[in-house]
């Protein structure tokens, strides 16, 4: 037996419970099937918050590595630049850029592919997840900004030592 009124289903739900055999094994109300819904969106979001998480770790160590192995070889370039005339301040702006040019594909490319997941996701599961998206890409550009600055930091500390 399937309850579908809105109205009075609890009570409805209950009284239903207590006649029929069995009881509540054999009788589904329209809460029950909200319940599952609301637990199976909780396991739903924290499995993918722990994916995001290991996602960006392994997408930022990458370009960290990638970004500091750079730096190591453009180490002498830099030094060039210096004894050139070239100020701190200009060194920096370099570096700021070059770190900057190779965070935004890998960032345009983690939105992109997180809002045409989710667009699909919405479609299979006939709910809207615009607001966790705004949500999630928020948390990804300020996590990136903040790796950016960082990295920036300290390819600007390993490329202008004395």
């Amino acid at each position: 037996m399937r309850i579908t009124k809105e109205e009075k289903s609890k009570e409805l739900l209950k009284k239903i419970t207590e006649t029929v055999p069995g009881g509540a094994a054999n009788v589904n109300g329209l809460l029950h099937q909200y319940i599952w819904e609301y637990y199976a969106l909780g396991i739903f979001f924290f499995l993918g918050l722990i994916m995001s998480i290991i996602f960006m770790l392994a997408t930022f160590s990458t370009i960290y590595f990638k970004i500091l192995s750079d730096a190591l070889a453009d180490k002498e370039q830099y030094s060039i630049l210096k004894k050139v005339g070239m100020s701190k301040k200009e060194v920096g702006k370099s570096i700021y850029l070059q770190v900057g040019i190779a965070f935004l594909l890998p960032g345009i490319v983690g939105i992109i592919h997180s809002a045409v997941a989710i667009n699909i996701l919405e479609q299979i599961m006939g709910m809207s997840f615009t607001l966790p998206l705004i949500y999630g890409i928020g948390l990804f550009v300020i996590v990136m900004i903040a790796f950016y600055i960082g990295i920036s930091k300290n390819y600007t500390k390993m490329v202008y030592e004395k």
